[in-house]
C-alpha cells in the first residue's frame, strides 16, 4: 500500500510538472482569439476623447460596428469585448484604471452573466493569461485563479496540439483561412470589432445550449452596482444596453427577473431586451454571434440610443447621411424579416 501510494505521488507530480512545462514553457499562440485582447488594450490606452468604450462578452465583440458608430456619433469607439467565459469580474477590473472623465461606456453582458459568479470559467482563463502574458492575475481573487488552476489541463493539452501539428504547419499559431471562418487575433479590425465573420455565410446555428436559468446571482448584483459606481466615480457615464441576440437564442436565455434586477439597483436598460434581438436567420455561427446584416442593425440601433441619454459631440461626422439611410433602410428590413 505504502509503494503504491508512493508512485500515485510520483505519477501525480511528474503530471504537474508536464502541464506546468506546457503552460510556461511553450510560447504563446501569438494570432490566438484571445490575444486580441493586447490590442484593445493598446487602443484604449492611447484613444483620444471623446470616448465610447464597449464592454461585454462576444455578442459585443462580433455584434458591432465601432466605425458606424464613430463615423456618427463624432467619438472614438475601441470595442474590448471578447468572451463571456473571461467574467465581467475581470473585464471591468481591467478597464478601469484607463476610464477618464467623459467617457460613455456601453455595457452589453450576455444573460448568463446574471446566474453566475461572474469569475469566468476555466475553459478560457488560462488561455486568456497565456494570451496575455498573465496580466491582471496578480490581482484576481481566490475563484478566479482557482478557475484558472483548474483550467490548466486544457490549456497544456492546447499547447501539446500545437506541438504536434508544428511539423505539418511549421507555426505555433493559429492559421487563418480563406475559405472558412477561424477564431483569430487577426479576424479584428483596428477598432476591436470581429469583422473577418462578415464576409462568411451563416454557419447553420442559433442557439448553442439553452441556459441554465437560475436564480439572480445576488453577490454578482451586489458587485455590479459596486463597480459600476467606480466608473462613474471614475467620470465616465455608464449605458446599460440588452445584449445582441437571435430571437431563439433570447428566448432560451433571457428572463424578466435580469431587467427587473438592474432597475432595482438603479441601472436599467437602456432599451427593451426585445428591442436587441435580430430574426434567427441573421444568426453566424450560434449562441449571440450574428451576421453582418445584423452588425448594421444593431449598430444603428446603438447609434440612435446613446444620443437619447448621454450628449454627443457638436461635430458629428456626417451622422444624418449615415444614420437616416442606413438606419431606416434596416430598420425595414428587421420589420419585414422578425
Amino acid at each position: 500500500m505504502k509503494r503504491f501510494a508512493l508512485h500515485l505521488v510520483n505519477v501525480l507530480t511528474l503530471m504537474v510538472i508536464v502541464n506546468v512545462a506546457l503552460v510556461f514553457l511553450v510560447p504563446p499562440d501569438s494570432n490566438a482569439y484571445l490575444a486580441a485582447y493586447n490590442d484593445k488594450v493598446a487602443r484604449l490606452d492611447t484613444l483620444s476623447q471623446p470616448r465610447i468604450i464597449l464592454l461585454g462578452g462576444s455578442n459585443v465583440a462580433f455584434g458591432l460596428d465601432s466605425r458606424m458608430l464613430a463615423d456618427s456619433l463624432g467619438c472614438n469607439v475601441v470595442n474590448m469585448a471578447l468572451h463571456a467565459g473571461i467574467g465581467m469580474r475581470w473585464v471591468m477590473h481591467d478597464a478601469l484604471p484607463y476610464i477618464r472623465p467623459g467617457d460613455i461606456v456601453v455595457l452589453q453582458m450576455e444573460y448568463g452573466n446574471f446566474f453566475s459568479s461572474g469569475n469566468g470559467e476555466p475553459e478560457t482563463l488560462p488561455l486568456l493569461m497565456m494570451a496575455t502574458h498573465w496580466r491582471g492575475f496578480g490581482e484576481m481573487n481566490t475563484a478566479q485563479r482557482i478557475n484558472v488552476i483548474k483550467g490548466m489541463p486544457l490549456a497544456a493539452f492546447a499547447n501539446l496540439k500545437r506541438l504536434v501539428k508544428y511539423p505539418m504547419t511549421h507555426t505555433l499559431d493559429t492559421q487563418a483561412n480563406s475559405t472558412h471562418f477561424v477564431y483569430a487575433r487577426s479576424g479584428f479590425n483596428r477598432f476591436g470589432d470581429e469583422a473577418s465573420h462578415w464576409a462568411c455565410p451563416p454557419q447553420g446555428q442559433v442557439v448553442n445550449a439553452p441556459c441554465d436559468v437560475k436564480p439572480i446571482d445576488n453577490d454578482f448584483l451586489a458587485w455590479l452596482q459596486q463597480e459600476i459606481a467606480a466608473y462613474e466615480q471614475a467620470g465616465a457615464v455608464v449605458l446599460m444596453v440588452p445584449p445582441v441576440s437571435p430571437q431563439t437564442n433570447f428566448q432560451a436565455h433571457y428572463v424578466p427577473t435580469i431587467a427587473q434586477a438592474l432597475q432595482a439597483i438603479g441601472h436599467p436598460y437602456l432599451t427593451t431586451p426585445q428591442s436587441m434581438t435580430v430574426p434567427d436567420s441573421l444568426s453566424f455561427d450560434g449562441g449571440y454571434h450574428v451576421t453582418r446584416p445584423a452588425v448594421i442593425l444593431t449598430s444603428t440601433r446603438l447609434i440612435h440610443l446613446i444620443p437619447s441619454v448621454s450628449p454627443m459631440p457638436q461635430h458629428r461626422c456626417g451622422h444624418s447621411l449615415l444614420y437616416n439611410k442606413v438606419y431606416g433602410f434596416h430598420e425595414k428590413f428587421f420589420q419585414k424579416n422578425r
